[in-house]
């Protein structure tokens, strides 16, 4: 698996920034937000929704929150760990990868199931996001009311936001 040249340059602009310098414009920057920011520059939807996703979440979850539309742009856990996410949060990124309710049939609810059912820290990590992410494109009117149906359904409880 080779890594893709966009995510490649991202990732080495990120880390050749003076570190400190970015810490004193925003303590909250972190690699995982940058490089979520990277992969989708120029798509103001996608960055807003990425943004409204990674604040309702506990902060524990923001890294895999910044990151969970990676699969988009075809950036996998192999070429995403250099953000410094632990194997659970890269396991859950994958999960998210391939569950696009957007792009999807709405009669499509397989890639929810799996999110709902995987088990271990990766899993729950993945529910909690898509959880989300889902709330957050049904209340900005997409149709994915089965989704996060079926999400709630067959995974565990989630907290109210």
């Amino acid at each position: 698996m080779s890594v893709d040249p966009c995510l490649e340059r991202v990732v080495l602009d990120e880390l050749t920034r003076p570190r400190r310098r970015l810490q004193r414009r925003d303590p909250r920057l972190s690699l995982p937000r940058m490089l979520g920011l990277g992969l989708h520059h120029g798509h103001e939807d996608v960055l807003a929704h990425l943004h409204r996703v990674a604040e309702s979440v506990p902060a524990v979850f923001r890294p895999v929150a910044w990151l969970h539309h990676a699969g988009d742009r075809r950036a996998r856990s192999a070429s995403l760990s250099v953000a410094g996410l632990s194997r659970a949060e890269l396991l859950a990124i994958d999960l998210l990868a391939d569950c696009d309710p957007l792009g999807a049939a709405p009669s499509d609810l397989e890639p929810v199931r799996t999110i709902a059912q995987a088990p271990g820290t990766a899993g729950r990590i993945a529910r909690v996001v898509a959880n989300a992410a889902l709330a957050d494109l049904l209340d900005t009117g997409h149709a994915v009311g089965e989704h996060l149906l079926t999400l709630r359904t067959f995974g565990e409880p989630f907290p109210a936001r």
